[in-house]
């Protein structure tokens, strides 16, 4: 997946409705892989990982966002980052 700029000027405005969402194009694993996704339907709710590199060497990977949406004809998503969802939530008192 890759992240892409938000294009909240297009007709399809459902889905390009929060100018501070994460969006992002899913794209092939591998050119010539047979295992590609072809739908992400079911994964609504799933999370969004962030995987890197440090200076060292080691891979960190943190949570970034939930999956919301999906655009199926242009193989788009779009992510709840997580700094939202936790103001979502309230602390038990």
């Amino acid at each position: 997946m890759r992240q892409i700029e938000y294009r909240g000027d297009i007709w399809n405005k459902e889905f390009w409705n929060d100018p501070k969402a994460f969006y992002g194009q899913i794209i092939p694993f591998a050119e010539g892989s047979e295992f590609q996704p072809i739908s992400v339907k079911g994964m609504s709710g799933g999370p969004l990982f962030s995987v890197e590199r440090d200076p060292s060497g080691r891979i960190g990977y943190r949570l970034y966002g939930i999956q919301r949406s999906e655009d199926k004809d242009e193989r788009l998503i779009r992510v709840e980052p997580l700094h939202k969802i936790l103001g979502l939530i309230k602390p038990e008192s």
